[in-house]
């Protein structure tokens, strides 16, 4: 997964370069607060496009979205565990894209979503960056519905929420053997203020269930052929505008990687998974765990949530769901 990506527009692709660097670093930070380390930039052209970061208390791994999603990242982490343990770690095999994963599949025609919903912010203010916070929360039935709940609740009125879909569910493989890399698309759904958890359950099921996020990834190739400097440019275009109007085509995206029961030494590791910065995305909230505990990771742009807006968002939210 060590790559940078070379070549121009629709021949671009990646290359392996060398192994990914490994920091150490006498620092006691506990991984609640904020830190340094946590906004480490990576250039998939000029790489690295992954980093280990150990300190005395926490290790820190960051792969660069274009290259690994949550279930990537997972599975790495499942590794170094193995390793640190004395045991093999399992075969890597290289992964399809995502637009190949979708190719062959009877798909629901796509629209990207207009930017008519409200962010669960106030409004903007001109601070640069990305503000971050953690929650341990209670191992529960219909966890992400209930998210998805206290979310909406916090404005009162329709949100629009994506909800990551891992692709790996259409490859014919067996379950340690489907491959790394980013092989997620997402489905968008609106969640209404009159939605219980059981309702809310039953729409995120039904637009995973419709293949929302499996035509999400095949029009999304679509831009492959476009400079990234061109995209770029749309894309902060599109999030300056998003901030002026109070109004963005998602107001959430809410992912849940399910159970992550790491070991080492026999004793449980305990594990979080930050999501990936976008200016454009007003919230985005991963959640993992297992039986015993579950943790989750918010992050925003720090122009809708800093001066503690995102912690009380988060209250809101985890309201009876923090442990």
């Amino acid at each position: 997964l060590q790559l940078r990506a070379v070549g121009r527009l629709r021949k671009t692709r990646w290359i392996a370069t060398a192994p990914a660097p490994v920091e150490i670093v006498d620092d006691d930070w506990d991984g609640w607060s904020d830190h340094p380390a946590v906004h480490l930039t990576l250039d998939p052209w000029a790489g690295p496009t992954a980093r280990l970061v150990v300190m005395n208390r926490v290790v820190l791994l960051v792969m660069h979205h274009a290259v690994a999603d949550g279930r990537c990242c997972w599975r790495i982490a499942a590794d170094l565990c193995a390793i640190l343990d004395g045991r093999p770690p399992r075969a890597a095999p290289l992964a399809p894209i995502d637009a190949d994963v979708v190719a062959e599949l009877s798909l629901p025609e796509h629209e990207d979503p207009a930017p008519d919903r409200p962010t669960p912010f106030g409004a903007p203010t001109t601070a640069a960056g990305f503000v971050w916070a953690r929650r341990r929360l209670s191992p529960q039935p219909k966890l992400l519905a209930k998210l998805a709940v206290g979310l909406v609740a916090v404005r009162a009125e329709r949100l629009r929420v994506g909800i990551p879909v891992d692709l790996r569910r259409h490859l014919d493989a067996p379950e340690g053997e489907v491959g790394d890399g980013n092989l997620t698309g997402v489905a968008h759904v609106d969640i209404d203020p009159a939605m219980d958890a059981e309702a809310a359950q039953r729409t995120i099921h039904a637009g995973v269930d419709a293949r929302l996020a499996e035509a999400h990834a095949r029009a999304a190739d679509a831009l492959r052929g476009y400079p990234l400097w061109l995209m770029r440019w749309a894309g902060r275009r599109a999030a300056q505008a998003q901030r002026a109007s109070g109004r963005s085509p998602v107001s959430a995206t809410l992912s849940n990687l399910g159970r992550l029961p790491l070991t080492l030494g026999g004793a449980p590791v305990e594990i979080c998974f930050m999501p990936p910065f976008n200016r454009g995305m007003p919230l985005l909230v991963t959640v993992v765990g297992d039986p015993h505990s579950a943790q989750l990771v918010a992050v925003a742009p720090a122009a809708l949530a800093d001066g503690g807006r995102l912690g009380a968002v988060l209250d809101r939210m985890c309201e009876g769901l923090t442990s």
